[in-house]
Parts: structure tokens; C-alpha cells; sequence
């Protein structure tokens, strides 16, 4: 009797440990509200559990800003493929126990600690924006296909055999060295903002993607990387660039380097080129005739012929040393920035499209800006159409103006004007003047006056010298101004 009384007890207790063993603890109650909300959690409750049957046959898990701290429990998810805890409050997290994971996202976390699982199995980990430090060592990931660990504190990583790797982005990190072992297939590679001094991408040949602008950069050898499309490497120390086997270049931008020439005949599918803020005393982009955007300011170029680029819709050469600049033939033109250089004649009747200029401090003596920003929409919805911009600027600001024009029926839409210190520019013809003497945002200098059909005058301050020309018959109103055309040949004035 006692012997089956004691067998009946021992079954009992295993069958309480085993209930037991069917308990996963889950510390945060975030977390368990999140597979409650997922209808994971079976019994609706927080009380700090869930049963392990639950859980153990997701593969598939999304918690993204739930405002978890804690994924204590997560180990049981015994066959999670899939995990998105992504914009919580993390700050540690540990792996090791789904062996099955192909994909992490735990981005924008507060993570110093991450424990990933020891397998090869991962292919996709995005562990960006979090606190992570020293050493990332994806060594054992050999079938990891996207990393992207941006914007931590990581001052190396570790790689070995990692050949199936595509997708490399580390930017916002503290990386003196990126060489990535075995990874000849890779495509991509991002690193923008380290400290990285050397680069070696000869072995990627299947390289479309190179981004490592905002570094330590001198040297940059491309001659490997044939099928390189997007080349963007701003902010370094580069002084040499050759890019005759990069033929299918499409973006290239390497600003603020030290760039004294830059050949690209070969380049024939740019759309995108900002060689901004170099050396470059000459530029030839002839032969890239599809190119869309051009930015060029900040170099020591007195000649920019762009005859050749009629697809050109924005165009920046501020602070060079331009004399001429022809956009006749850029009749797809709708930005025009050419500060601070030493034009003294520019022709923009045919720019129909040109929705906001620049050309400060230059030596424009007349400017016609009748016909921009003058096509009307003939449906705003269609996101296809060229017409107006209802956001359109003007800066004539420093200029050597007699005669301006912006009057194009749509100066409604004209939201900055700036044609202040032209000493010699008095009547600006605008669509109308009462309009124009209210609309905020646009400024002029004092003496100069908004009118609807401009002469061009000469301003006359003093009253007494006025009076003396009336009497001459050279003027006819005391009203501070008097006809150009009526002085300019005077070769005798006695007052």
C-alpha cells in the first residue's frame, strides 16, 4: 500500500515538474505584451509567462518600438528564423540559443552586448545605431549574405572565409582598416564617416556600390571594379582618381577632396557628378551627355562648356572663375547656383523650366528672367509634368545691374527675391508693383523701385542738380530719376 501511495506521489511531482518545463519566463512585460498582442501569448495574461509550446514553433517574430528592455525568454524560441526587434530599448542581447536564425534586425537599440547565435546560418543582420564597441567578428557567419552595423562605436571587424557577403555598410563608426576576407562577390560597400586611411577593393570586382566618403582617404584604386556604378567618396584627401574602366558609372560624387584633374571620357553613363570643392582648373564633361546634375563649385575653373549636356536639370559652379556661362543648349535647366565668380553677361531666355538661381556676387550688368518658371501646369497631379515651381528664388544680390526683368505672369510664385547692393539698378519690372511691394521674402535696395514697364533711368538724389537738368530740357520731373537715354551721349553739362 505505502509502495503505491509513494508511486502516486512520484508521478504527480513529475507531472508538476513537467508543466513546469512547459514555462517560459518572460521578464518584461512589454515583451509579453507584444505576444499578447501577436495572440502568441494563448492565456491574454501578464503574469510574467508564457507556455513554451507557444513559442517554440515561431519562425517568425516582429517587435518593432514596443519599448521593450528585456528579452529574457526569447531562448525558447527554438525554431525563430526571423527576428525584428528593432527601435526598443535594448540593451543587451543574447543568441546563442536559436541556432535557426537567418535574419536579425535589432537596430536602433541602446545594445553594448550582442550574443549571436554560433552557427553559419545567419544571412541577413542589421545591428545599426545601437552602442556596440571594439571587435564585430562575423567569422563563423560564412552564409551571411547582409551585414549593416552603422552607426555604433566598432572599431574592427573580423571576418574570415565570409564569400557569400553582398551587402557591407559600417558607416558612423571608428574604423581605421575594412578588408572583408574571401568576400569577392560583394556589391555593395558602405563606410562612409570613419577614420579609414587605406582601402583595398581590388579583389571585389563585382563592386557596384562604393561608399566611403568623410574618411582618411589618399589613394583609391577603382581599376578592378569594372561594373562600379555608384562611386561616392566626399570629404577624404584623394588627389588621384582614374576612372577609364568604371564604364558604367553612373553616380560619381568626391567633393571636398584634392582632386587637380579628373578625366571622364570613359564615364558615358553619368547621371550624377559633384566634383565640387577640388583643384580643378579644367573640366570636360562632353562626353557625358545623359548627365543630369553637375556640381562643380569651390574649384579654380574659368571655362565650363556645357553644349553637349542637354539633359542637365540642375547645375551648381559657384566659386570659380568663370567669365561665360552658356546654358542655351540646357533647356531642361531648373537649378542654376553660380556665386561668386566674374560673369558679366548670362542669357537665360531659353532656361523656360528654371525654377531658382544663384548668380550673386558676379558682374551682370542685365538680366531677363521673363520666361522662367513660365510653364503652366496643366495638371499639378500628375508628378510626371514640368511646370511651375510654387517655390521659386532669385538671388541677383551683388550684381553690377542697369536693367532687370522677372516679370513672367507667375511672380506669385517667386517666394525669395534678393537684388539688394546693385547700386545701379533703380526700376525692376515685375507682373505688378503694388503685389511686389508687399510680398515678404523680397528685397531690393532702397533707391530701386518695382515697375510693370521699365525705362531705364538714372538715379538722381539731389534736387538741385534734378532742377538744373530739367532746365536743361534733359529731364522733366523732380522725382530723383532721369532718363539714360537722355544723359549718355551729353558731352558738354554745364550746372
Amino acid at each position: 500500500m505505502k509502495k503505491n501511495i509513494c508511486s502516486v506521489i512520484l508521478v504527480l511531482f513529475l507531472s508538476i515538474l513537467s508543466m513546469q518545463a512547459q514555462i517560459t519566463y518572460i521578464a518584461d512585460t512589454d515583451f509579453e505584451q507584444a505576444l499578447i498582442d501577436l495572440e502568441i501569448d494563448s492565456d491574454g495574461v501578464i503574469n510574467g509567462e508564457v507556455l513554451t509550446e507557444d513559442i517554440n514553433s515561431i519562425t517568425d517574430l516582429s517587435i518593432i518600438n514596443k519599448g521593450i528592455s528585456d528579452l529574457t525568454g526569447i531562448e525558447d524560441f527554438d525554431n525563430l528564423e526571423v527576428l525584428n526587434c528593432s527601435s526598443n530599448q535594448l540593451d543587451s542581447l543574447n543568441l546563442a540559443s536559436n541556432t535557426l536564425l537567418l535574419d536579425l534586425n535589432c537596430s536602433f537599440n541602446d545594445l553594448s552586448s550582442l550574443i549571436l547565435p554560433p552557427n553559419s546560418n545567419l544571412e541577413k543582420l542589421n545591428c545599426s545605431g545601437n552602442l556596440l564597441l571594439g571587435n564585430l567578428d562575423i567569422s563563423t557567419h560564412n552564409y551571411l549574405q547582409e551585414l549593416d552595423f552603422s552607426s555604433n562605436q566598432i572599431s574592427e571587424l573580423t571576418t574570415v572565409n565570409n564569400d557569400s557577403l553582398r551587402i557591407l555598410r559600417g558607416s558612423n563608426n571608428n574604423l581605421i582598416t575594412l578588408e572583408v576576407d574571401g568576400s569577392s562577390f560583394l556589391k555593395e560597400l558602405e563606410a562612409n564617416n570613419n577614420e579609414i586611411t587605406e582601402l583595398n577593393i581590388s579583389v571585389y570586382d563585382s563592386l557596384a556600390i562604393l561608399k566611403v566618403s568623410d574618411n582618411r582617404l589618399t589613394l583609391l584604386n577603382t581599376d578592378n571594379n569594372p561594373n562600379l556604378e555608384d562611386l561616392i567618396c566626399s570629404n577624404n584627401q584623394i588627389e588621384n582618381l582614374n576612372l577609364s574602366n568604371n564604364t558604367y558609372l553612373r553616380n560619381f560624387i568626391a567633393g571636398s577632396n584634392h582632386l587637380e584633374n579628373i578625366n571622364l571620357i570613359a564615364n558615358d553613363s553619368l547621371r550624377i557628378l559633384d566634383v565640387g570643392y577640388n583643384e580643378l582648373t579644367n573640366l570636360s564633361v562632353s562626353n557625358n551627355t545623359i548627365l543630369e546634375n553637375l556640381t562643380c563649385s569651390g574649384n579654380q575653373l574659368t571655362i565650363l562648356n556645357l553644349s553637349a549636356n542637354d539633359s542637365l536639370v540642375t547645375l551648381g559652379a559657384s566659386n570659380n572663375q568663370l567669365r561665360v556661362l552658356d546654358v542655351s543648349n540646357n533647356l531642361k535647366l531648373k537649378s542654376l547656383v553660380a556665386a561668386s565668380n566674374q560673369i558679366s553677361a548670362l542669357d537665360l531666355t531659353a532656361n523656360i523650366y528654371l525654377e531658382s538661381i544663384d548668380v550673386s556676387d558676379n558682374l551682370i550688368t542685365s538680366l531677363d528672367l521673363s520666361l522662367m518658371n513660365s510653364v503652366e501646369c496643366q495638371d499639378p497631379d500628375d508628378p510626371e509634368e514640368v511646370c511651375q515651381s510654387e517655390a521659386a528664388s532669385i538671388n541677383v544680390w551683388g550684381n553690377r545691374l542697369t536693367s532687370l526683368t522677372i516679370s513672367n505672369g507667375y511672380n506669385e510664385h517667386i517666394a525669395i527675391f534678393n537684388a539688394i547692393n546693385n547700386p545701379d539698378l533703380y526700376c525692376i519690372e515685375v507682373d505688378d508693383v503694388a503685389t511686389a511691394n508687399i510680398t515678404d521674402g523680397w528685397l531690393k535696395d532702397p533707391h530701386a523701385f518695382y515697375g510693370t514697364d521699365c525705362i531705364q533711368v538714372t538715379y538722381v538724389p539731389d534736387d538741385n542738380f534734378e532742377q538744373a537738368l530739367i532746365d536743361l530740357n534733359l529731364d522733366d520731373d523732380l522725382d530723383n530719376y532721369v532718363l539714360t537715354s537722355n544723359i549718355e551721349t551729353v558731352t558738354n553739362l554745364n550746372v
